[in-house]
Order: C-alpha cells, then structure tokens, then sequence
C-alpha cells in the first residue's frame, strides 16, 4: 500500500494544441493500488494552455467540454472511470474539434506534421 500522494504530469504541446495527463495513485479501495490513476486531462489549441484556449477538461470523473460553435462549457461524462481517458470516452461531434481528431488517431489540420509521409528507415 502506499503513503502519502505522488503526482506524475505529461504533456506535448505544438502550435495546433496541446494536451496534459496529471497521473497519481487510485482510490485506496481499488483493487490495483499501485496502477496509475489519471485525476486531471487537459486539451487546448494554440502552443500555451490559458483559460481561452482551453476547450475540454477533466477534473476527477468529470469531464466538460466547450462548444466549438458557441463557446458554451457543457458537462459531458460526470462518472469517468479513474483509468479511462476523456480522449477515448468523451469526444463528441460539435465539440472541440481537437479532442474529436485526436480520439481518432490524427490531426485536425490537413498539414499537420502527422500526416506528412515520412521514411521508417535512414541510413
């Protein structure tokens, strides 16, 4: 059993957005203890996070997400397991574009530098 907290913060950021996981441990009465926990996700557009450009969030089993129409913050998922991420189970058709593209595997901007075809091999 562990003592105390622990915090793990990941991230990547690039000009079309960005995306954050803070990781710590579960609810003691998980069965796995020692398994990460994700307590909050955040996706933004542009290279820094501010509260303007920030359009899904995750605090805890809650997820909102802000309409890429009107800008309105709506709940999407209020009871998110603590291992499943809002990427996969909280991407909806009319809400931040971004989070919709990265749920399926790619970005949203035509020349990303994802979609670039790229060689596998140098030599």
């Amino acid at each position: 059993m562990h003592k105390g907290s622990a915090s793990c913060r990941l991230g990547f950021s690039g000009e079309d957005g960005g995306y954050c996981v803070d990781l710590g441990y579960p609810d003691p009465y998980y069965p796995f203890p020692l398994d990460p926990a994700i307590k909050l996700e955040a996706m933004w557009t542009g290279e820094l996070p501010t509260r303007a450009s920030l359009f899904a969030e995750r605090r805890g089993p809650m997820v909102r997400l802000r309409s890429a129409r009107t800008g309105e913050w709506r709940e999407s998922v209020s009871d998110l397991p603590e291992f499943n991420s809002m990427i996969t189970h909280a991407a909806e058709p009319g809400f931040s574009p971004f989070a919709s593209g990265c749920a399926a595997g790619a970005s949203t901007t035509p020349c990303a530098p994802t979609r670039r075809r790229r060689c596998a091999a140098r030599s």
